[in-house]
């Protein structure tokens, strides 16, 4: 499948590499003489196509893989959906909450001090539609020494 990558790993996904040392079998505890991996499959999303035709590509090139001996391929869970390199809109994201909090100072009609803590943490995200994300950064304001 065009544009496919192929990685491992907990969190952190790691391209397979078949020369990288770390990438080990794991020992099946309920099958005797078999190990196992979790390998994930990625593609970029192709915004010129339908999300539901592209996952569906996806599936069928899963379920096609070529095996060898007694190797089995096993889909687990469901179609997952990530981004590349979130940390390239932290400031866009400190911006937006930045908006957001002169909004609510407005709001309070009062002069009112806002402290924002946890905007040192990372760029998460959730899924929030089929091929949508939401990206943030967990943060937390206080209100505080508010007069008129």
């Amino acid at each position: 499948m065009e544009g496919m990558a192929l990685s491992y790993g907990h969190g952190f996904l790691e391209p397979i590499n078949l020369d990288d040392e770390s990438l080990q079998l794991l020992e099946d505890r309920q099958r005797a003489d078999t190990n196992y991996i979790n390998i994930y499959a990625k593609v970029a999303l192709n915004p010129d196509r339908s999300p539901k035709a592209q996952i569906a590509d996806l599936r069928e090139f899963i379920s096609g893989a070529k095996k060898s001996g007694r190797t089995e391929v096993l889909p687990l869970g469901d179609i997952g959906l990530s981004i590349v390199g979130p940390e390239q809109y932290r400031y866009e994201i400190i911006e937006k909450i930045a908006a957001e909090n002169a909004k609510v100072s407005k709001a309070m009609k009062a002069n009112c001090e806002i402290t924002i803590g946890g905007l040192e943490g990372r760029v998460q995200w959730e899924r929030t539609a089929v091929s949508e994300l939401t990206l943030y950064i967990p943060y937390g304001m206080e209100v505080s020494d508010c007069s008129n």
